[in-house]
């Protein structure tokens, strides 16, 4: 249930589009990331866009796109870009070519969603930066040495966006059980940690779906509605069928796939001061337990599961000031073990503050040591001390 409740929320998020309110922690920190203008001349229609070396992969900025026929809407979650049959191609003005770039932004939830399909995305600078040959899909591409010429297909990427989101409305009524919604089919790729492969598979069960994956330690990569019955605002019935689900679903197996999201959460964890889990949000629930909570969700950057995790974090009241337990401690630490936070994807944690009466919020949550599936361990190098599993 837990798992989808956060699948829920996450297309609940991403169906709001541009129009999103909620807030994204993101901390910007200073990486060894090396970004400079590649000597490789690329061109789309005939006119040159600035492609980047970012550690050695060939990235182009998502806003610069705006200047060759795309159109760009972004959100704090995230950003849709697609191609408008018609625009111009204008070129990104030459002032904005060599803007120093040094700082990867961690948002490992952030989403990317070209022409309707979702694709990585590295957060550089604030600015969404994806993989150049996302853009030889459905394109002309010719290549000679370091030069790539891209011409711009019919592909009506408005249209196909249009179809993503309709698609999400599908998902979003069958995981909330929506009674108008018969029976249906979901196609889905996911990532087995211990083979190190991504897998297709279908399912006609959304909630046997997430318990395979949480009962295996498999990730869930992405999934789609192959098709569905319904009753329309009617009451009639209706079939949708998704005719490029099949053909989508396959780039998530991909080992290229798996090579770009190694590479960007690589990225995102050294940005993390070299830990592998990310402290996405953390909050303290007063009211729905006899005694404060914190809830703090993690997100695993890395490629392996964690079955265990030690973390420590300041107390305080509403106000600020400490809040202590009876040693007069401000300082939580807690372990917990037999969890399983997913390669790549989320975790809600609880925690109990009994012991700090006066405690409104936390602060300062440090990851002091963590154990993965294939019993190997991280120790932050920086804490001291530590429990034993």
């Amino acid at each position: 249930m837990k798992k989808k409740f956060v699948k829920v929320l996450s297309l609940t998020l991403t169906l709001a589009l541009i129009c999103l309110f909620s807030h994204t922690i993101s901390y910007a920190l200073t990486s060894p990331v090396t970004v400079k203008l590649s000597d490789y001349k690329v061109y789309i229609d005939g006119v040159q866009l600035p492609v980047y070396s970012v550690n050695g992969n060939l990235m182009v900025n998502v806003f610069h796109l705006d200047y060759y026929g795309y159109k760009i809407l972004s959100s704090e979650n995230g950003v849709y870009c697609f191609r408008q049959l018609g625009e111009s191609v204008v070129g990104v003005p030459h002032s904005k070519w060599n803007e120093k770039i040094n700082t990867v932004n961690i948002k490992p939830k952030n989403w990317c969603i070209l022409n309707g399909q979702q694709v990585p995305v590295l957060y550089l600078n604030k600015q969404p930066f994806i993989f150049l040959n996302e853009l030889y899909r459905k394109n002309g591409v010719k290549m000679n040495g370091k030069r790539v010429d891209i011409v711009l297909g019919i592909l009506d990427g408005e249209q196909k966006t249009s179809e993503y989101y309709d698609q999400l409305n599908f998902l979003l009524k069958i995981l909330k059980n929506d009674t108008k919604i018969v029976e249906y089919t979901i196609a889905y790729a996911y990532y087995d940690p211990k083979k190190r492969k991504s897998y297709l598979g279908t399912s006609e069960d959304i909630d046997e779906l997430f318990d395979e994956m949480e009962k295996n330690n498999y990730t869930l990569l992405q999934y789609y509605v192959l098709g569905c019955t319904y009753y329309d605002s009617d009451y009639d019935k209706q079939v949708y069928v998704f005719e490029d689900c099949v053909d989508l679903i396959k780039y998530y197996t991909t080992q290229e796939y798996i090579n770009k999201l190694r590479f960007i959460f690589g990225l995102y964890q050294k940005a993390n001061n070299n830990c592998p889990i990310y402290v996405s949000s953390t909050e303290v629930d007063t009211k729905t337990y006899n005694f404060p909570v914190a809830k703090i969700e993690l997100f695993n950057l890395s490629l392996t599961p964690v079955d265990a995790i030690e973390l420590s974090f300041s107390c305080l009241t509403i106000f600020g000031q400490p809040a202590k337990d009876s040693s007069g401690s401000m300082q939580y630490t807690g372990i917990k073990q037999n969890i399983c936070i997913p390669a790549l994807d989320n975790y809600m944690t609880l925690w109990d503050l009994s012991k700090y009466s006066s405690v409104g919020k936390i602060s300062n949550v440090v990851i002091k040591r963590l154990h993965f599936i294939d019993d190997s361990i991280w120790i932050n190098q920086k804490s001291t001390g530590g429990k034993s599993f």
